[in-house]
């Protein structure tokens, strides 16, 4: 067995790895609309 994957696993790993980072952004964008939502109607209830 070869110890280099082959073209199609490289492939299949560099689209697995970037998937992985794009739910992680996605998340992190997610998290932080919610903590501005979150502080935004904090705000308004203290008026």
């Amino acid at each position: 067995m070869p110890a280099e994957p082959t073209g199609a696993a490289k492939i299949f790993q560099f689209h697995h790895k970037t998937n992985i980072l794009h739910s992680v952004f996605t998340l992190k964008s997610r998290i932080q609309v919610t903590i501005y939502l979150v502080n935004k109607f904090d705000n308004i209830e203290t008026f």
